[in-house]
This record gives C-alpha cells, structure tokens and sequence, in this order.
C-alpha cells in the first residue's frame, strides 16, 4: 500500500501525534496562564489586603507606663516590649492582634486582658476589659494610649 520513497524511507500516513502535541501545548498553555494569574492574584492579595496602620505608625505607650512600648503591625500583631530599646529580649511572653474599624481599635490578647477604644490623633482612649478563665468580663477600667 505505502512504497519506499526517494529517501528510501517508507511512506507512512500522517500520524495524530501533531494533533495531540497541539492539545498538550493549549492545556500547558491555559495552566501557564492560570498559574500566572494566581500568583499576581496572591501578591495582590498580601500586599493590598493589611490593616490599616494610617495613625497607628510608631510606637505607643499606655498612659502613666512609659516602659512598655507596642507597636501596631501592618500584618495585625500587636507587638510589644517592656523596654524602648525593643531588643528581642525585652519581648514579653504574651501575644496581641489588633483590628480596625474607622477609628474604632480593638485588642485582643492571650491574656487576661483585651482593649477597645477610640483613635483621636496621637491618643487611644477606651476600656481594658479584665477578663476571667471562662472569658467573662469581670472588670473594666479606663485607659489611654499615648504615640510616643
């Protein structure tokens, strides 16, 4: 039916190798694009999607405690030392996150304290909530936060 050719080769029909070799290249191709599109998705999404530290930048203080320093991180920790120097050493054995709302502030620690006040300038002024080990509220008291 196929003969030798010139080459002395034989002649053979065309194969659906090339029809399956395209397939393979669209499906790399679509996932290649997939791919792409989730990453610029996923640094968008890290980069775009921090609290908002507008106001909330440098280091902060309860009011008549100056030793203990906070910071408001952009990825929602709360971190603190006890001295303003902020060495590794200093770093307390609790840990805080914080959120924002407008200009509503909320704490929460692992503690037994949390707070929520309200930023007005350099200043957070609201309620430690004193919490027991159920989680109950049992004392509040009134506090302020200072912008060093």
């Amino acid at each position: 039916m196929f003969g030798e050719g010139a080459d002395g080769m034989a002649d053979q029909p065309p194969t659906p190798a090339t029809r399956r070799n395209k397939r393979v290249l669209l499906a790399l191709g679509i996932l290649g694009v997939i791919a792409v599109a989730a990453l610029v998705g996923g640094w968008a999404y890290l980069r775009f999607s921090g609290h908002n530290t507008a106001g909330l930048e440098g280091t902060w203080h309860m009011e008549g405690n100056p030793r203990d320093v906070y910071e408001f991180r952009p990825n929602g920790e709360l971190a603190s030392w006890s001295s303003s120097k902020k060495e590794w050493w200093d770093k307390p054995g609790w840990s805080a996150t914080w959120r924002r709302d407008g200009q509503q502030i909320t704490i929460r620690t692992d503690r037994n304290w949390d707070f929520e006040g309200q930023l007005d300038g350099g200043t957070i002024r609201g309620k430690m909530l004193m919490r027991g080990k159920t989680g109950a509220v049992y004392n509040t008291a009134d506090v302020a936060w200072q912008k060093e």
